[in-house]
């Protein structure tokens, strides 16, 4: 009877912890690397904490430092664990393990055994033995185990869905404290749903499944997301991905029935309109039109010309019959599929949009129908072909190299090329799908680090040919725009309302002219090099010799708010001069000078190198806080320092050159400090301030952001110091394997959770590749 128990539960055991058919080879950069796995528990039945490891794979010990271990937004490198630094399992928490074997595991059954000692047992070892056979998926894949209702994006040139790891077109967001639905597909800036929901029911049944609730696992592969839900003898398995040519985002459905009876089922999804523009959050239509034929529904909004269409290979009916008029967004269409014993099924379901024509909203919808085959092999291939023509380096650790594969997926989704504002970078979805000269420099600086010069260009000259050659109320000839974006958008095309933009728009010139070898662009673009400097210089308003900033007469971004301050913390209030505001000015100073020595124009040069050694020593003179060991935030008004310890003059850090090696190395040891290093990234205001302004939910008063995160990484990286920067750029990775390849805007600083922002933002994912193909040799190393 014990034997026969013992056997019961260690199956019970089994079934709840290894992720059947999660074994598969690992690929990075094009070669296969090591395998994966994944459990859905810890390997110990009762959790615990681990002080020795062992992993046998075919009965032959495996090299612990070979191993990784993530277990939620950290990862742990096997080889680390002992007793005085132990690993521990906690209840229920999934795990993804990567072990590294150049050439992966070859094809057939392989078994994996897993050994720990656990603290205070003495030496008993627990043993957990896994028996599956590997898959080749060549390509990275991000596997998930849930939950499934988190958000993850799609895009192509123009346009973008956002989705859950089930596969609907529905994602929660928290803005400000109001959790709405933040799914759908959107062309910028109109948006045509709300929420498209999938349930699956039996033919004849009263109930149905949510499949985000039934879903079992998630993988996100380059130009997709496939899941998959088991219900008893049927798989359903979606995979969904964007049209590459329109505003199209394609579900596929395959049912695949492994028993002997037929299944009769019906996919039902469940649907909220939208149409209206996509800024316009807190917004419902009050008047729809809904028509359907046996194969589409057709959706409008009286009061504009948005219309979206959602169009299926087979035959489906819709809860309001064939067409409804009224204030009810919401509906739900019905498609019944038979899968015969031992057979399978596709179903293609796909969501169109045009914001001007109901005619080109239906073109779009059949055309991509008939050509949803293609449509997947070119997302597929345009996702790979950017991994692979674009710079890959590997570090051997990987999961900082697994977080590099899946950041550069984003920046493809990032890049946008729209009929209206033509090609930039978008800020971030789903709320920034525009071009911010901030944003934009920041990420583009990743471009050019993975080798993407012919797009970098695009984007500098988008901005360059919106150089004001003249004063406007607000702001300065020479500024460039704040955001470039169009008519209908959350923001509008403006100048005025960035402190931080033509600086770095002109460092991010002389990086581009230097990777790309472009003296041609220097020479035909060095005007606007001029005008920016010009424009820099007017900024000293009170003639101090920094810049000031803060909004100059009736400007803002915004068709919403006005928002004072004009630094890239512009929901608070940094005035006069910030100290990263500073540190651009110089750096921009000197790489206006190297553009100028480039083009032949000596005198420039020369003056401005001399201005920036000026306004560098002007800084280490006022800025630095003795008493405190790190740099003051700003000068007042009246020219006295405030003290507030933030993470922004991390920047300066990056790009300074007379600093006191002291000074630099106390000043990175109190960002490194308790009170400002959460085990997931920087917080934007030092925690001893609570009571004082500190609020670990304030969105730039102490939240966790990965751009702070990113700065004080490269700055740790130059001073010397990489293990340190290792471990700020391994906190951004994190969060992108949590993620599943995407990059919050910020964090609440007393847990991981994204907070009231774009859930993958530009400037997120740019600094991590832009630290870790910068300091990759230095990686490289330490993981040696």
């Amino acid at each position: 009877m014990n034997t026969i128990q013992a056997k019961q539960l260690g199956d019970i055991f089994y079934l709840m912890t290894y992720v059947k058919g999660s074994l598969r080879n690992a690929y990075s950069g094009g070669e296969r690397i090591g395998f994966r796995f994944n459990l859905d528990n810890p390997p110990l039945a009762l959790g615990g904490v681990a002080i020795d490891f062992k992993l046998l794979l075919d009965g032959s010990e495996v090299d612990p430092s070979l191993v990784w271990i993530r277990q939620g937004y950290q990862g742990r490198n096997a080889g680390t664990i002992s007793e005085t630094r132990p690993y521990t399992f906690e209840v229920g928490a999934p795990t993804e393990w990567t072990v590294l074997l150049p050439g992966g595991l070859a094809p057939g059954e392989h078994s994996i055994v897993i050994v720990t000692e656990q603290y205070a047992f003495g030496k008993i070892y627990s043993r957990f033995t896994i028996q599956d056979e590997v898959s080749d998926i060549q390509e990275p894949c991000l596997m998930s185990t849930g939950p499934f209702h988190r958000p993850l994006a799609l895009s192509n040139d123009a346009s973008f869905a956002v989705i859950n790891w089930a596969g609907d077109l529905s994602a929660d967001w928290n803005w400000w404290g109001l959790v709405t639905d933040n799914g759908g597909l959107y062309s910028p800036p109109a948006r045509y749903i709300r929420q498209l929901k999938w349930e699956l029911a039996e033919r004849g049944a009263a109930g149905s499944y949510p499949l985000v609730r039934y879903t079992d696992r998630a993988d996100h592969l380059p130009g997709r997301l496939e899941a998959y839900s088991r219900f008893g003898s049927l798989t359903v398995q979606r995979k969904v991905f964007m049209s590459v040519d329109d505003a199209a985002v394609f579900t596929r459905f395959i049912l695949s029935n492994d028993g002997d009876e037929a299944g009769e089922v019906e996919l039902i999804g469940n649907t909220e309109a939208m149409l209206v523009p996509y800024g316009l959050l807190g917004v419902k239509a009050k008047q729809f039109k809904f028509r359907a034929t046996p194969r589409s529904i057709v959706m409008e909004n009286p009061q504009l010309p948005y219309v979206g269409v959602i169009a299926c290979d087979a035959d489906m009916t819709a809860s309001f019959g064939t067409s409804y008029e009224g204030a009810d967004p919401g509906f739900h269409f019905r498609i019944p599929v038979k899968v015969e014993p031992h057979a399978s099924v596709t179903v293609t379901v796909v969501l169109s949009g045009d914001p001007e024509s109901k005619e080109r909203a239906v073109h779009i919808a059949s055309r991509s129908l008939q050509n949803a085959e293609e449509q997947f092999a070119l997302a597929v291939s345009s996702h790979r072909e950017y991994l692979e023509n674009t710079i890959a380096v590997r570090t051997g650790d990987a999961e900082l190299d697994q977080a590099f594969d899946f950041a550069k997926l984003a920046l493809k989704n990032l890049k946008f090329n729209h009929p209206e504002i033509g090609a930039g970078i978008c800020a971030g979805f789903p709320r920034f799908p525009n071009y911010w000269s901030r944003d934009s420099a920041w990420t583009a600086f990743a471009y050019l680090a993975i080798g993407d010069m012919e797009f970098v260009k695009e984007v500098l000259l988008n901005f360059i040919s919106l150089q004001l050659e003249e004063d406007r109320p607000g702001a300065f000839a020479g500024d460039m725009p704040t955001v470039i974006s169009g008519p209908g958008f959350m923001h509008q095309t403006s100048w005025g309302g960035s402190a931080e933009g033509v600086l770095l728009q002109t460092i991010l010139f002389r990086e581009y002219v230097y990777a790309a070898q472009d003296t041609e662009f220097a020479k035909a673009h060095f005007s606007s090099i001029q005008k920016s400097m010009a424009w820099a210089q007017r900024c000293d308003r009170d003639g101090d010799g920094f810049l000031e900033h803060g909004i100059v007469g009736d400007v803002s971004t915004s068709q919403a708010f006005t928002i004072p301050d004009t630094q890239w913390m512009d929901h608070i209030d940094r005035r006069k001069s910030s100290n990263d505001v500073q540190g651009l000015y110089w750096h921009a100073l000197r790489a206006a000078a190297d553009v100028a020595g480039l083009v032949g124009e000596p005198e420039f040069a020369r003056e401005w190198s001399r201005k920036a050694d000026i306004v560098e020593r002007k800084y280490e003179e006022e800025f630095w806080f003795e008493d405190g060991g790190y740099y003051y935030d700003r000068l007042l008004e009246d020219g006295t320092p405030d003290p507030t310890l933030r993470p922004n003059y991390a920047v300066n850090l990056m790009f300074s050159t007379l600093a006191d090696a002291e000074r630099v190395k106390s000043s990175l040891e109190r960002l490194e400090s308790e009170e400002m290093t959460t085990p997931f990234g920087l917080r934007t205001r030092s925690s001893k301030d609570e009571g004082k302004g500190y609020d670990p939910s304030s969105y730039q008063e102490g939240a966790v952001w990965n751009l702070t995160t990113g700065w004080t990484a490269m700055a740790e990286f130059k001073a010397g110091r990489a293990e340190q920067g290792v471990a700020f750029l391994r906190m951004i990775a994190s969060r992108i394997l949590d993620e599943m390849g995407m990059a919050a805007e910020l964090y609440r600083a007393n847990k991981p959770e994204p907070l009231n922002g774009c859930f993958l933002q530009a400037w997120s994912i740019g600094m991590y590749v832009w630290g870790f193909v910068r300091y990759h040799q230095e990686i490289k190393r330490l993981t040696k």
